[in-house]
């Protein structure tokens, strides 16, 4: 038994990343973070081998304070955007990239 509950406390330091290419949707000031809601549309082939969408939503939240700045200054709904972060109960981004943005490109 003992053996086990550790397994399963070092599980917990393991961490997942992900990376959003999507276009916003949302966003939403919160206390210590911001939410933004994006957009993406994949394709994927089905099972009878045909290429079909796969449209995804997603919300990651900004908590670094210069990219909370960043998104609030040049982040808009509309705007084709990069997403990296890590999983922690919930999406946190910790790069956001704005694709052909007016003003610098990464936050």
């Amino acid at each position: 038994m003992d053996h086990q509950r550790s397994s399963l406390q070092n599980a917990g330091n393991a961490f997942a990343e992900f990376q959003i290419l999507g276009t916003i949707f949302d966003i939403a000031i919160l206390p210590g973070k911001i939410r933004v809601g994006l957009r993406s549309n994949y394709l994927r082939r089905d099972r009878a081998g045909d290429i079909v969408e796969a449209p995804a939503e997603n919300h990651v939240a900004v908590v670094h304070h210069s990219t909370r700045r960043y998104v609030q200054k040049y982040a808009a709904p509309g705007q084709l955007v990069i997403a990296r972060g890590r999983l922690s109960g919930e999406l946190i981004a910790d790069q956001f990239i704005l694709l052909g943005a007016n003003g610098p490109s990464e936050g």
